[in-house]
């Protein structure tokens, strides 16, 4: 919004940079800003207390020191009133990602407050609150109703200014305006109406568009035209014995599935341990081992075989498919708590540990359109003619897929008896995490915080694809996933889209907060959705999501192509209904698909708001690594494309142990018992297959932690 209204990128200085010197952090900005741009300092919303220099730092001296017009938002806002001797005290209530009425004093010219109505809506996200009365030296320039509360104030004689809620938001009204103000006030001209908003609209097409790479390799495709094969038959018959094999396995709504495996000749499979931070890459049964970083390794692979993609329907023209788990990102030693490096090192030393990302360089790809039901089959070829092993599996795979018989019924391990699984962490250690959680947020530290927790049980499972074929029956998702290494499987019904990245720039994210169960009467069900719509605790959670993935894409996006063309609208799966927004965006000219995974992983939905200040405190309270849940899964593409899930109602599936993660969004309004209850409904699509998959109940004992049984 910043860069929108004033025609340039803000200057972004830590509130603990510069070892906390103003002059060498005032030196900095001005060596950054052209000398004729008209200057001013926005002071961030936090989160944490002005009184707290590890909090507020150098913001402190920006209001004390700098001779330039100063705008604090929330914590910003709250620290101008502490450093003139105003109070900061508990708000009568937490408001965080909730909207709420605000009155301004005076909308006249030369006013914070001008060209707008004397009352509209916003969103606040704060426990703290500036206390009345204020000093001499500052006035109230707004209030909220029922109870009136200072929304914004103003030095009467220096040009700074406080206000309390967050005109950044994707539904605070007038927000462009208040900032137009504000440059208007920078730069001493008359004020003017701003005539930017914020984007809630739909976008335009993000289908890829044309490109004009010159490269060494190239993309042959086969169409096969409409086949009777459904996918299940297809890679049952081609890839169920393969030693690495990937499907991505689109259904409700969702056109095109892909699946292929490591027997091309540039396949290769990658897998990546953030414990020692190295990289082993396996070919043909050659392993290399390096200390490589993930992401420059994959970057510089797509670099290396960026191909033309001749136009393709489809945005999958061969390249990586896999999953970076939760840890893999920014995740040294360092970076985490002690509990969980310990435990990281203690599954290795059993072998029941995942891989923190693991992928399968796909040069083969079998892609299938749910929509006219054609079948193409995808090679990636050094030569501009598909070569002679190019058309030999053209000619295998078509005579398999042609010949394939229907699937095979999921079979059944008829178990003799029960099976039970257990939390990572027991019911009374979740319910008191939430109550620390409750008290962050009260202090001012988060505003939301997704708690998660693991359902775990001792379980050999012989043939994961049985068991993935009966969670895909009894509950299909747009982005589910089967994911098979020689080690473990995923077996994903994921509802939700992390990111997705189109050949032209454009990406698109999903992120869902609110979540209630299908009902069988239909009557009850429409009612169960409608309440969900409304309620406002999960309107909240959905809110604080959504601002934090546009935040997320205002780092690599184009000035002012981040919108939202979906709010929270009730998308409906098999056994639960989903509060669910749509954030687009442009990338920028110089940012790549690596940039944007680097800008927004992990996904806000799976770590709370703010993400960093959030994403320290879930270090300190799960005690165990969440390991593949709760990161992404899908593919990125030779093309410049990318498309992955957000790790959610998933099973990973190893020797001796099953394990299916949970979680939920803790904001000030949640109940602990309510929290519980839904952390274990999001479980029960995954249960349910598993249970149905052993022939046997399924039990889950809540009192015992798995790893004390």
């Amino acid at each position: 919004m910043l860069a929108q209204v004033n025609g340039i990128a803000p200057v972004i200085v830590r509130n603990d940079a510069f070892d906390g010197s103003w002059a060498k952090a005032w030196a900095f900005f001005l060596s950054q800003t052209p000398t004729d741009v008209p200057k001013n300092i926005v002071l961030s919303p936090g989160p944490g207390h002005p009184g707290k220099a590890s909090d507020f730092g150098l913001c402190r001296y920006a209001i004390e020191e700098a001779d330039v017009p100063v705008l604090g938002v929330c914590l910003g806002h709250q620290g101008i009133a502490q450093v003139y001797g105003g109070t900061v005290t508990y708000a009568p209530y937490v408001m965080h990602g909730r909207t709420s009425t605000i009155k301004p004093v005076n909308t006249a010219m030369e006013s914070l407050f001008f060209g707008m109505p004397m009352s509209f809506d916003v969103v606040r996200y704060h426990s703290l609150i500036v206390k009345n009365p204020l000093p001499s030296c500052l006035q109230v320039l707004a209030t909220s109703s029922e109870p009136e509360l200072i929304m914004a104030l103003r030095h009467v004689s220096k040009p700074q200014f406080g206000v309390q809620f967050h005109p950044e938001s994707v539904c605070s009204e007038f927000g462009y305006q208040l900032l137009q103000n504000f440059a208007d006030m920078t730069a001493k001209v008359p004020f003017s109406i701003c005539k930017l908003e914020h984007s809630v609209h739909p976008s335009v097409s993000c289908l890829p568009g044309p490109s004009t790479v010159s490269t060494s390799y190239h993309v042959h495709v086969e169409p096969l035209g409409q086949c009777a094969a459904m996918s299940e038959a297809i890679f049952e018959t081609i890839y169920a014995t393969a030693t690495h094999a990937f499907w991505l396995d689109s259904s409700n709504g969702q056109r095109y599935s892909y699946m292929g495996d490591t027997t091309g000749p540039l396949s290769h499979s990658v897998t990546y341990e953030a414990l020692t931070d190295s990289l082993c890459i396996t070919k043909h049964n050659a392993l290399h081992v390096t200390t490589n970083s993930l992401l420059k390794y994959l970057e510089g692979e797509i670099a290396k075989f960026k191909v033309d993609a001749m136009n393709l329907p489809f945005d999958f023209c061969g390249g990586f498919v896999g999953y970076f788990g939760y840890e893999v990102l920014g995740c040294k030693g360092e970076n985490k708590s002690k509990h969980i490096l310990e435990h990281m090192k203690v599954q290795s030393a059993m072998g029941t540990k995942v891989p923190d990302a693991a992928f399968i360089f796909a040069d083969r790809t079998i892609v299938m359109d749910h929509l006219t039901k054609n079948v193409y089959l995808v090679a990636l070829d050094a030569s501009k003619i598909p070569s002679p092993t190019t058309k030999f599996w053209w000619t295998s795979v078509k005579a398999q897929i042609y010949s394939a018989k229907p699937p095979s019924p999921p079979t059944q391990l008829k178990l003799k008896a029960p099976v039970t699984m257990y939390p990572s962490r027991s019911r009374a250690q979740y319910e008191a995490d939430i109550s620390k959680v409750l008290d962050y947020i009260h202090e001012g530290e988060t505003y939301e915080v997704c708690l998660t927790n693991q359902l775990l049980t001792q379980l050999r499972i012989a043939d994961p694809l049985c068991f993935y074929k009966t969670l895909r029956a009894l509950n299909p998702a747009p982005f589910a996933a089967y994911v098979h290494f020689p080690a473990f499987s995923i077996c994903s019904s994921s509802p939700e889209r992390f990111l997705r990245v189109t050949e032209n720039g454009d990406i698109e994210s999903k992120p869902i907060k609110g979540t209630r169960r299908r009902a069988m009467d239909s009557q009850e069900d429409a009612e169960i959705a409608a309440e969900l719509a409304q309620c406002v605790k999960d309107r909240a959670e959905n809110m604080m999501v959504t601002d934090l993935v546009r935040n997320d894409f205002g780092i690599v996006c184009e000035i002012g192509s981040v919108h939202v063309p979906k709010l929270m609208e009730v998308e409906s799966y098999a056994t639960v209904h989903q509060l669910v927004t749509t954030v687009r965006g442009r990338l920028a000219r110089n940012k790549s698909v690596v940039d944007a995974i680097k800008a927004t992983f992990p996904g806000g939905s799976m770590t709370g708001a703010p993400k960093k200040r959030t994403m320290e405190l879930i270090r300190d309270l799960e005690v165990y690594p969440r390991g593949v849940y709760s990161g992404a899964l899908g593919y990125l593409s030779l093309n410049g494309a990318a498309d992955l899930n957000i790790i959610i109602r998933t099973a990973v599936v190893t020797k001796d142990i099953v394990s299916i993660g949970s979680g939920g969004a803790i904001v000030a309004m949640s109940d602990t018992n309510e929290e519980y209850d839904e952390m274990l409904l999001k479980t029960k699509a995954l249960r349910y297959a598993l249970s149905e998959y052993c022939g046997q109940e399924l039990h889950v004992d809540v009192q015992r932690g798995f790893y004390n049984c």
